[in-house]
């Protein structure tokens, strides 16, 4: 269904703000383990205990493709061994369709930007100091872009109130 669909329906809720909306395509996968353990294609549908968001800005848009063979070839591998993260996996956005719904702002950064998801099998809160709370320093200091956003999220449970108490 698509979005203009689901506001006709009443199933979007109107009262919110959006911070990150974007398409995305896929740039590349790195893996903990190798082949070991599932792939990027079932990581959603994965029980994993935790993710996180990272997102970072190249310079220019000439530097994304050098940010990315960072990322790929040695900041992901290096980060990845001996982690509680499985695999990560990166993006670059697209710009949204012209026809999208009024509230939702052009995606910005596309030529620079970079999402990365890390996929977790422990929970966040139990990790972020060791394995992520020193990414932006790390990627200022490499002087190929800056970090944006660095967040945690915890799965719910779908279909019920689990961690409703917890949102603001």
């Amino acid at each position: 269904m698509t979005a203009p669909g689901l506001n006709r329906d009443a199933r979007v809720y109107q009262d919110r703000t959006h911070v990150f909306t974007a398409f995305q395509d896929h740039e590349v996968t790195v893996y903990r383990d190798g082949a070991a353990g599932p792939r990027d294609v079932h990581a959603l549908d994965h029980p994993y205990a935790g993710l996180v968001l990272e997102v970072v800005d190249a310079e220019g848009p000439e530097q994304r493709a050098e940010l990315l063979e960072w990322l790929r070839a040695r900041r992901l591998p290096k980060r990845l061994a001996g982690s509680p993260a499985a695999l990560v996996t990166v993006f670059r956005p697209t710009p949204l369709p012209l026809d999208r719904m009024s509230y939702v702002k052009q995606v910005e950064g596309v030529d620079t930007r970079l999402t990365l998801l890390w996929f977790l099998e422990t929970d966040p809160r139990d990790c972020w100091e060791a394995h992520f709370a020193g990414l932006g320093e790390e990627l200022d200091g490499s002087g190929l872009g800056r970090l944006e956003l660095l967040a945690p999220f915890i799965p719910t449970v779908p279909g019920t109130d689990r961690y409703v108490d917890r949102l603001r």
